[in-house]
């Protein structure tokens, strides 16, 4: 093969490599709810269910630790999550507010809150 010849080789297969990575991104990020910035690639989003995420799957989103995920968590299992704007109902013990409506904001894009009776409903569960 001339120098014209693995030029065109390598340019081609560029191209299919980068075909795939916006292929697989878009994939991932139907599948998962894991959102890449093909831009920036370092740069992701995690949207995730506040009626379903698990303690390791809410302390990644920004401003949420473990004390605030157990909050969440023991919120929906009175009342499940409608909005992510239902988050300025969670409270601290003494009856504190645990979200504020800045980091509701700052949470809203990055959350859903899928109501169980109608993900039931949609999946064919009881």
């Amino acid at each position: 093969m001339n120098f014209h010849g693995e030029k065109t080789a390598v340019l081609l297969a560029a191209f299919a490599l980068s075909g795939l990575a916006v292929c697989g991104a878009r994939y991932a990020r139907m599948c998962t709810g894991v959102e890449v910035n093909l831009s920036d690639p370092s740069e992701f989003r995690y949207r995730i269910d506040l009626n379903t995420a698990s303690e390791d799957e809410l302390i990644l989103l920004p401003g949420i630790g473990p004390a605030r995920a157990n909050l969440i968590i023991e919120h929906r299992a009175v009342r499940p999550f409608q909005r992510p704007e239902d988050l300025r109902e969670v409270r601290y013990a003494g009856g504190k507010p645990a979200f504020n409506q800045k980091a509701v904001l700052a949470l809203r894009d990055r959350v859903t809150a899928k109501a169980p009776e109608l993900t039931r409903h949609i999946e064919g569960r009881p």
